[in-house]
């Protein structure tokens, strides 16, 4: 659903409403995106998550530098393969730290695309 709605005739001010459903109860969630480019909730805080991509590589050596106990690894488990053959993994704000952490130590060249994916979330969630 993206209606699109105009200040008037002639106005290049427009608001789009964008709903997503990226989270884990499934709960409806409205970003609004105004002329400013700026994005809105119509909640007080956005429960936006990071969907980091790693190559099957990159995804590899950080499934070893995690713990088998650990809930990293457990939500390193979750992850997805793409059609591109690059792994999709959906986390929380927090999981995600701590997967640039672990990435920091046994996988350098992932750090970027973790950073990437907490900066996007975090720039939505405002």
């Amino acid at each position: 659903m993206l209606p699109l709605v105009g200040e008037g005739p002639g106005s290049r001010s427009a608001l789009f409403q964008i709903v997503i459903y990226l989270t884990d109860s499934g709960e409806r969630i409205v970003l609004k995106k105004l002329a400013t480019r700026r994005l809105s909730s119509t909640k007080g805080r956005c429960p936006m998550k990071p969907l980091i991509e790693l190559s099957t590589e990159q995804y590899g050596a950080l499934l070893k530098g995690a713990a088998e106990t650990s809930p990293l690894h457990a939500r390193l488990k979750n992850g997805v393969k793409t059609h591109a053959e690059t792994i999709a993994i959906l986390c929380d704000l927090d999981e995600a730290e701590i997967l640039r952490h672990v990435a920091k130590q046994f996988c350098p060249d992932a750090v970027p695309q973790i950073e990437n994916a907490i900066r996007v979330a975090r720039r939505v969630a405002g």
